[in-house]
């Protein structure tokens, strides 16, 4: 069978995306997603990432696409935002009278 590359694929990192495209440091390429003109191609190319990192967590050992992952915005689904905010919940009781009317006393009880 026949090789294409000597050696496998470097992994795809957020930093060499943004090296490779000329980028001089993550803050001006975390602008450019932003507000640039291009911003919808940098926004794939990190979709693309993401999904290589998800792919990792199938592996042995996915600590480190954990790491990664919760860095771009993923969350365990035991994490959970708190808000401070009071809600009144008022249960309604309502008692319906069906059958005959309880006696109030003993002798108004026939057997």
């Amino acid at each position: 069978m026949k090789k294409i590359w000597e050696r496998e694929p470097e992994p795809a990192t957020i930093s060499g995306f943004a090296f490779f495209l000329g980028f001089n440091s993550r803050r001006d390429f975390d602008d450019y997603e932003e507000n640039g003109e291009f911003a919808d191609v940098l926004k794939r190319g990190l979709l693309l990432i993401e999904c290589m990192y998800e792919k990792k967590l199938h592996q042995q050992s996915p600590a480190g696409a954990i790491f990664v992952l919760k860095s771009m915005g993923w969350k365990d689904k035991s994490e959970s935002k708190t808000h401070n905010i009071e809600v009144v919940k008022t249960l309604e009781i309502k008692f319906i009278e069906a059958g005959p009317k309880p006696a109030d006393n003993e002798k108004e009880v026939i057997l």
